[in-house]
């Protein structure tokens, strides 16, 4: 991956009111970031993040529950909880 790219994995801490809970946040570049926008920075409609400390996934279970439940729930919409 080229190096300028590497930096996206920070979005989280560039985002406005975010929340280091675990809570999904969301951003759009091009929205929150329109003086700046660069279609070829941001090949990408949104970015999202957890915001969730590594050091609180302590198990496979923890990262179920923390990380790929809440992941899985926000690609399949707001009713995937329903069926997890």
């Amino acid at each position: 991956m080229p190096s300028d790219k590497l930096w996206w994995a920070r979005f989280h801490g560039y985002m406005k009111n975010r929340s280091d809970d675990g809570t999904l946040m969301q951003v759009s570049p091009q929205r929150e970031w329109a003086e700046e926008y660069d279609a070829n920075s941001y090949p990408f409609e949104r970015a999202c993040s957890f915001g969730v400390p590594l050091i609180d996934i302590t198990s496979a279970a923890l990262l179920q529950e923390r990380v790929l439940k809440p992941l899985l729930a926000s690609v399949r919409g707001p009713h995937a909880l329903l069926h997890a």
